[in-house]
């Protein structure tokens, strides 16, 4: 009688203490839902929390700081003087990713990690829709400006931009149409190892400044990004 008695009363503590656990977890999980957003971003750390649509409509009222510089109005900064790249018609997912990387400071820039402070990956995830326009739906024909560029291309860059620059690559950068200066300066950068990137280092270290430059011109002269919506 006592060893039931004993057992019996190891099974209610087994009981009360799972009912205590069900309670504390459910506590936990109203907790998380009453978080905004931006405080489950905190909460989660490096995990990507589930959020609503892209909406280019609200990356409209945020792209207006951008456009200044990315925008008709751009002039070249810096020493030497350099263009902000052009964003309109980039592919959302790569301009997503790149603030994302001045937000973590993968990628620094004095402008951009100040720019990219407040926001919240809802609003990272809306500039993308807006500034990509639609974004890229189908690689332009390439036009030849530069037949040992071409050749070049069709030898280092075609697997991941394309002909034209372009690509069919999910989150592949848009070169089609860039900045000439920009193009070269970010080739030096990844020669010189100032930008880091796997794929892209040893390619550029195998580029002489002419070549960088040729190639620069190149993808330059092609048709499709621009500098308004």
């Amino acid at each position: 009688m006592r060893r039931g008695a004993e057992r019996l009363g190891e099974g209610e503590g087994v009981r009360a203490r799972a009912r205590t656990l069900l309670a504390t977890g459910i506590l936990v999980l109203a907790s998380a839902a009453a978080l905004t957003p931006r405080a489950q971003e905190a909460a989660q750390g490096s995990a990507v929390p589930s959020y609503e649509p892209a909406s280019a409509e609200r990356g409209r009222a945020l792209a207006s700081q951008c456009l200044t510089c990315h925008g008709p109005a751009s002039v070249p900064l810096g020493s030497p003087p350099v263009h902000a790249p052009k964003l309109i018609g980039q592919r959302p997912e790569f301009i997503y990713r790149e603030l994302m990387a001045y937000q973590r400071g993968t990628r620094t820039s004095a402008i951009m990690g100040a720019i990219v402070t407040g926001l919240s990956l809802q609003d990272l995830r809306d500039l993308g829709a807006y500034l990509s326009a639609g974004g890229p739906v189908r690689p332009p024909v390439a036009a030849m400006v530069d037949s040992w560029a071409h050749e070049r291309v069709h030898r280092e860059c075609t697997f991941c931009h394309g002909e034209s620059g372009m690509g069919e690559m999910w989150g592949m950068t848009v070169l089609t149409g860039q900045y000439r200066d920009y193009l070269t300066a970010a080739l030096t950068a990844y020669r010189n190892g100032e930008r880091r990137d796997a794929t892209m280092g040893p390619i550029a270290a195998r580029l002489t400044p002419k070549e960088i430059d040729q190639l620069a011109e190149y993808f330059s002269a092609q048709t499709f990004l621009r500098l308004t919506p």
